[in-house]
């Protein structure tokens, strides 16, 4: 027993007990062991794993200073590529369009977050993205506070026209309202039933009747 405490005030525990914001510390302190050889002395990291949108509460307890990229998309479509990703590629994503539409109205506490700390979120559409690349990198810039070089904004730009992954190539074709090709009658009611609201508050539609 005595060397388990003793043990104990050596590290976090030493003061019997950890506060919100120590536990914050923490985590920070273990994401940045984890990923520190990938990272090195860089001014920025980017993390960009999905899930991330599950987690914002622990992101911000860990980092207060970080900030929120949201890139946002016509929910439809994103049920279509996370269907499409799933059968094609195996990934752990939803397999139908009613839980598509669930998994997509998790977006709703990052909008959320956003409100409470407008100084630190940016919204993206991928629409505006792919249809006007230039302009949403210089509002991406300005908001990481990164200065906008002519000559590297330039060359993202051409990447972007040339990049050949596979979801580069459906944007390319027009993937944009895809969904309107893929969902079924019942799918489209079913989307509707599970999403609610959310695509008129976001302005992808003006009413129900689509």
């Amino acid at each position: 027993m005595v060397e388990e405490r003793e043990r104990r005030e050596e590290g976090l525990l030493g003061a019997g007990y950890i506060d919100r914001v120590g536990l914050g510390h923490a985590c920070a302190q273990l994401y940045k062991s984890a990923v520190g050889s990938s990272v090195g002395d860089r001014r920025f990291f980017l993390e960009k794993t999905p899930l991330n949108t599950d987690f914002l509460d622990v992101i911000d307890l860990a980092f207060p200073a970080s900030r929120i990229l949201h890139l946002m998309r016509d929910g439809r479509d994103v049920a279509c590529s996370m269907m499409t990703a799933r059968r094609e590629r195996g990934m752990s994503l939803p397999a139908n369009v009613r839980d598509a539409a669930a998994r997509w109205r998790r977006i709703e506490r990052v909008i959320s977050f956003g409100r409470q700390h407008p100084e630190r979120y940016c919204e993206v559409r991928y629409e505006e993205l792919v249809t006007d690349l230039r302009r949403q990198l210089e509002r991406i810039f300005v908001f990481l506070d990164i200065p906008v070089v002519c000559s590297v904004l330039e060359r993202m730009c051409e990447v972007g026209k040339n990049v050949k992954h596979p979801s580069a190539a459906t944007a390319a074709a027009g993937f944009m309202g895809k969904w309107r090709e893929a969902f079924s009658p019942e799918e489209v009611r079913v989307f509707k039933e599970g999403a609610g609201r959310l695509l008129l508050d976001l302005g992808y539609e003006r009413d129900d009747r689509w």
